[in-house]
């Protein structure tokens, strides 16, 4: 019995958001706002409760760590915005759907996808 419960402890949660999510990205510096359409967020295992983010751009490369709080929800610290960055900030993926935003001062930058 203890060895069960031991397991049921020791459950991956990740194994939720890991996958490809195509949706759109909006990215806000100031009053200048970029948004695009069918950027894909590929997101990989990395270690229990721990997930790496990564979004092409036209603008360059936006990566991050999410630090998963539970099944649904993370937060996110040193992520970077095409050259700029640690930021942080937070995220949900419920079923099939991944929405995060990175907020510093006037820097903005949110992704919402489908599996």
């Amino acid at each position: 019995m203890q060895e069960e419960e031991e397991m049921e402890a020791s459950v991956d949660i990740t194994t939720q958001i890991v996958g490809s999510y195509t949706g759109l990205s909006t990215f806000t510096d100031g009053g200048s706002l970029f948004t695009e359409e069918d950027r894909t967020a590929t997101v990989t295992r990395s270690a229990d409760s721990l997930a790496n983010i990564s979004i092409n751009s036209v603008g360059g490369t936006i990566s991050l760590v999410a630090q998963m709080s539970s099944e649904t929800e993370f937060t996110i610290e040193d992520a970077t915005v095409f050259t700029d960055g640690p930021f942080a900030g937070s995220g949900t993926v419920d079923g099939n759907t991944l929405d995060f935003l990175i907020i510093d001062g006037t820097i903005n930058f949110e992704f919402n996808g489908e599996k």
